[in-house]
């Protein structure tokens, strides 16, 4: 769509014209066109703002001392008895909870609260 509508066949004599044409196209895109997918509705409308404050720091997760605790390297991955586990790069630099299930050789993967894997057997 934009290329459509903003780029194409379209010359702009530097980098700021360019960039106010952008923002004008931005701003229409987003604040004054309506929306099939929105009952015919602009954005603006259906807008709400979140409950939860932002917090640009969040602490680090606890696990409990049922887990073990390791760091996602910059490849995605992280070790775990000798294994390298692809978790995805989403996760680098995050600290996950493994912890073993009832069945003896099944781990769990955990991202604070959440689960993310079972297997490892």
């Amino acid at each position: 769509m934009l290329k459509c509508e903003l780029l194409q066949g379209r010359r702009f004599a530097n980098l700021g014209h360019a960039a106010r044409a952008f923002e004008a196209w931005r701003y229409c895109y987003n604040q004054e066109r309506s929306y099939e997918v929105l009952g015919g509705q602009v954005p603006p409308t259906r807008y709400r703002p979140s409950n939860r404050s932002y917090s640009p720091n969040p602490p680090p997760p606890e696990y409990d001392a049922s887990m073990r605790v390791r760091k996602v390297e910059k490849s995605g991955r992280l070790s775990f008895k000798n294994n390298s586990l692809r978790v995805g790069k989403a996760f680098t630099g995050e600290f996950l909870g493994i912890r073993e299930e009832v069945k003896a050789g099944v781990y769990s993967l955990w991202w604070f609260t959440v689960p993310k894997w079972a297997s490892l057997t």
